[in-house]
């Protein structure tokens, strides 16, 4: 009996360590692959959030957008923070079961025929990758310059220029229609599903909105930072962003 305990402690051992990490960096694409088993996404190298997500049952999931952008008063200037292409990226963890990577990028404004930096403010952003759940969870940080003078306009914000949503569940409520281009302002966590793809973040505040004749974002969710003056000192927030397949 302790042979056959010994044995089979030993091939588990074995498997575990066969089995692949999370992460995986193709340099062909130049860009950070992520297998969580039932899903997948990647990270192109110098940018700060992740694209293209496909789920094991669905397939391709839309394309999303990132509209975190803050405005700088004294000049009117607004700045994006998915403009940036030179993040600086840490692997905090790579193991079959989790992927984490920490992105310090800048909000930055194309000044044709060059990006202007605003580097004055950093952003750090986490993100957490767990096998079979497809999604991640986000912990952010905004530092600013002591004493300025900014408007953070919105972070955490997702869009899809795709309608895959039709039907909404709040907190406590049953799934129920969508009303086009209402503002579900909720605190918790908010769901927009269709046939195929369901979207579900969770957070402090979670702003949602499924506008079908829009033309930039069909479906919108903010579950980061919106509307309010900042004076530069470090402030934090989180978030999950959950997918799950529809359907058969």
């Amino acid at each position: 009996m302790k042979k056959l305990l010994s044995a089979a402690c030993l091939l588990s051992c074995l498997l575990l360590c066969a089995a692949e990490n999370m992460g995986r960096f193709d340099g062909d694409s130049a860009c950070w692959l992520i297998d969580g088993g039932n899903y997948s996404c990647r990270f192109f190298e110098g940018n700060m959030f992740p694209r293209d997500f496909v789920l094991e049952k669905a397939g391709a999931m839309p394309r999303s957008g990132f509209g975190d952008n803050i405005t700088t008063p004294a000049d009117k200037k607004e700045w994006k923070l998915d403009l940036d292409r030179w993040t600086k990226m840490k692997i905090l963890a790579n193991t079959p079961e989790e992927f984490s990577a920490e992105f310090e990028g800048r909000f930055c404004r194309d000044a044709r025929p060059k990006l202007e930096v605003l580097e004055e403010v950093t952003a750090i952003y986490r993100y957490t990758f767990r096998r079979g759940k497809p999604g991640f969870r986000v912990e952010t940080l905004l530092r600013g310059k002591k004493g300025g003078k900014y408007r953070v306009n919105q972070t955490l914000y997702y869009s899809w220029r795709e309608t895959f949503a039709d039907k909404v569940a709040l907190p406590g409520e049953a799934e129920k229609p969508v009303v086009p281009d209402k503002y579900y302002d909720v605190r918790g966590e908010i769901t927009f599903a269709g046939p195929r793809f369901a979207v579900t973040a969770r957070a402090r505040r979670v702003i949602g909105r499924v506008s079908p004749a829009a033309w930039r974002g069909k479906v919108l969710l903010n579950a980061g930072l919106w509307g309010f003056d900042w004076d530069g000192r470090e402030i934090e927030n989180a978030a999950e962003i959950e997918f799950a397949a529809r359907g058969k």
